[in-house]
């Protein structure tokens, strides 16, 4: 299976352009979800690539091009990337790849210097962005020798007892845990950031009067 650093430009707008026609013939709005996978596995085998890349990347962009209003993860990826650019925080790469890790995000302070590496995950499936933040953060050590921050961002919602468990395993591994339209039920004995308010202490911003 190749990943997405594998494909050429010229490939990936010749695959987007042809997974996006078929959409269109099969009327994908109207597919329920198990006809969605059928034609998700089908793309998969056809042009070698992964259902998450298929799923994040190119058909993210057909829901744009069709007009439709982006929901979910894609829409919560959107409204983080963009905060991030609001900040003056440059996205460095989107859905990128690693040995067999992928993750949402790459992002730096500074143009071409990627300092952080983010997943976006729903709270109920944390452990799944976990793994694959962590485990990015470690091939890329491998491949670059440099090190680069893991940040889990987390949605949905989830009970403070499995916020505070999730905080507590974060903060052993040194993944940095924060939240974006997180409902938090029950009241929370440790300190989560907020996306922005790690932002604002990452810039400076929360130092300022």
């Amino acid at each position: 299976m190749r990943s997405p650093e594998e494909l050429s430009k010229k490939e990936k707008e010749k695959i987007r352009g042809s997974v996006h026609r078929e959409a269109e013939q099969h009327k994908w709005h109207t597919l329920n979800n198990k006809e969605k996978s059928k034609l998700y596995n089908e793309w998969s085998v056809r042009f070698n690539i992964n259902r998450e890349y298929l799923k994040d990347r190119i058909m993210k962009g057909f829901d744009v091009r069709q007009g439709i209003p982006l929901k979910g993860e894609p829409k919560i990826q959107k409204e983080i990337e963009d905060l991030l650019q609001k900040n003056g925080i440059s996205i460095l790469s989107q859905f990128v790849v690693a040995g067999k890790y992928r993750v949402d995000l790459v992002f730096g302070f500074y143009k071409d210097f990627p300092t952080h590496v983010v997943e976006i995950e729903r709270a109920d499936s944390w452990l799944k962005g976990f793994t694959q933040v962590l485990g990015y953060t470690a091939d890329y050590f491998q491949d670059h020798e440099k090190l680069i921050q893991p940040v889990l961002i987390l949605f949905g919602n989830v009970s403070s007892k499995k916020l505070e468990k999730i905080k507590n395993t974060c903060d052993f591994a040194r993944v940095v845990l924060c939240y974006y339209n997180l409902n938090i039920s029950g009241p929370l004995k440790v300190k989560v950031f907020s996306l922005d308010e790690y932002l604002g202490l990452s810039i400076g911003r929360g130092n300022e009067k």
